[in-house]
């Protein structure tokens, strides 16, 4: 109880550093980075199968990442034509 304690704090402690250091969204970068991490980690050590389910899991994932980027996309192009009119 005590370690897993510590564990958090220092965790804690280096999520502030990347925060002050680096801003909020690296922070979250840094987070979303470490849990991919964690899974990846956990089907290697572990040698979980990959089935389809995961594979399909794994494209719904990259396709509303990528619909994400282009709607922010096409709202900044949208907003930059109307500051021009």
């Amino acid at each position: 109880l005590v370690c897993q304690a510590i564990c958090g704090y220092c965790g804690l402690r280096c999520y502030l550093f990347i925060v002050r250091e680096c801003g909020a969204v690296s922070a979250v970068v840094a987070t979303s980075f470490r849990k991919v991490a964690t899974i990846v980690l956990s089907f290697l050590l572990f040698s979980k199968p990959f089935t389809r389910g995961h594979f399909l899991a794994l494209l719904l994932l990259q396709a509303g990442v990528w619909l994400t980027i282009v709607s922010r996309r096409l709202k900044k192009n949208l907003k930059a034509k109307k500051s021009r009119i």
